[in-house]
Parts: structure tokens; sequence; C-alpha cells
């Protein structure tokens, strides 16, 4: 089984102490393979932290521990270690520390992500490549609430019905399709998204989660 890094474990939420391991590594509790592991480092690259850091490091450990726990700001981070917050957000990724992801953003990103679901589904019927059952079940709806969001999406972009859809050609509707396709600013990577999420490859919060990290990275590197 591949082993989580402390990044990747304080995604999940897990408690974490990178002073912890090193207190344990200081008073031969673990092995230095071992304490390189936990750290999510090589020895060769632990060692070199060593020994640049020498008797700072405690002092920095134990601030990027305040980060994960989200209990000093970035600004905070810089004064008590005399760097710069860019030099902050670089300690933070070379010691595979995160600050933890806010349980409203998820919430947030994962209500948008769900309309998004009901507009892809609801084009599908006006496409002509679902039904109101099947496009109800993917967007975990009912048919009526399907028939819904069909209906506005025809109303809002085409100024026709849904009977009215019913009497074109195939072509026709994949046209109307199309343009409430880029109308609603879908874009491919949402599409792809949205196919993961309702055939039940993926939970709705697991690509709410990817996306609050892309735009935690994305802000991470325009800074």
């Amino acid at each position: 089984m591949k082993k989580c890094t402390h990044y990747e474990k304080a995604l999940m939420g897990v408690s974490v102490s990178l002073l912890g391991i090193y207190t344990s590594l200081q008073s031969s509790e673990i092995t230095f393979e071992e304490a390189a592991k936990r750290f999510g480092l090589t020895e060769t690259d632990l060692r070199f932290r060593l020994t640049v850091w020498g008797r700072r490091l405690p002092r920095l450990l134990k601030v990027l521990d305040k980060i994960c726990a989200d209990t000093v700001s970035r600004a905070e981070a810089a004064e008590q270690l005399g760097v710069s917050p860019r030099q902050v957000n670089k300690l933070q990724e070379s010691w595979n520390v995160l600050r933890p992801i806010k349980a409203y953003r998820i919430d947030r990103a994962a209500t948008k992500i769900k309309w998004e679901l009901h507009k892809k589904c609801a084009i599908e019927v006006i496409d002509g490549s679902s039904n109101f059952i099947s496009a109800a079940e993917s967007a975990q709806l009912s048919p009526r609430q399907m028939r819904r969001r069909v209906a506005t999406l025809l109303l809002d972009h085409s100024q026709m019905s849904y009977k009215d859809l019913k009497s074109l050609s195939a072509s026709k509707r994949r046209r109307i399709a199309d343009h409430i396709e880029v109308a609603e600013n879908f874009e491919l990577c949402e599409q792809a998204d949205m196919r993961l999420i309702a055939s039940g490859k993926v939970s709705l919060r697991d690509v709410a989660f990817k996306k609050v990290l892309s735009t935690d990275e994305r802000r991470k590197t325009a800074e």
C-alpha cells in the first residue's frame, strides 16, 4: 500500500505533528529511515535539511504545524520565521504541508457542481441522448424536477418548450444543446467531471475538493 505523505494526510484531516516526528527522531524513538518516511522525504533530503536548519529546525516545524492546524496566518508565520510570505509558501510545499481546507468551501463548491450536474443531465435530455427518467436518476432529482430544469434551459436560451423540441430532428436538437452548452459556459473539463459523477465513478464531493485545491494552487502561483 502506498504510504501517504504529510501533505496527503493533512488533506484527509489526519493530525500529523512535524515537530513530534523530529522529537521522536532526536530521542531515538524512531529510526532515521522511519522519520524520513513520516516527513514524506528521502533520507538524503532530510539529512540535508537537518544540516541547513540546525537549531532553527524545531522553530520551523512548530510554525509549520501551526499552519497545518490553521492557527496562524501566512503573514504571522513569515514574521515568526523571519522570512517573506512567499518563502512561507515554498517552505509549506517543500515540507509537504497544506493549510486545512474549510468545510464550507467544499460545501459551496459541491453546491455549484450539483447545479452544473443538473444542467448537464438536462442538456442530454434536450439533445436526445437521455430520457427524463435516466437523466433524473443521474442528477439525483425526481423526473418532475428534471422536466423543470429542461424547460428552464430551453426557455432561457431558445425561447421554446419541450413540446416544441420533440418535433425537431436529432441534428437540430443537437445544435440547440450545443448552443446551450456554450451559453452556460460548460468547459470540456467540467463536462468530463459531470460524466464521471453521473456514472458514479467519482463522488460529487471528490470533484468539489479537487476544484478547491485547484483554486488554491492557482492563487498560490499568482502570488
